[in-house]
């Protein structure tokens, strides 16, 4: 059971690391690929497409972890 406690932890652990350091990078990545659809934070929050990109990633976090 302990076994299964720390497993539990140790997924948490990694889906939040893995998350942030995506995010971390993904955002300016995006920013940097689009300058005209993504000029700033704000037109990032509202795009469609980065949000979908966005989702990907988290899906994919959640899956690690």
């Amino acid at each position: 059971m302990f076994r299964s406690v720390l497993a539990i932890l140790a997924g948490l652990v990694t889906l939040t690391v893995a998350s942030f350091a995506i995010e971390a990078l993904a955002n300016p990545v995006l920013m940097h690929l689009f300058p005209r659809m993504l000029p700033d934070v704000a037109a990032l929050r509202v795009s469609v497409p980065a949000h979908l990109v966005m989702f990907a990633y988290t899906a994919a976090s959640v899956a690690l972890g």
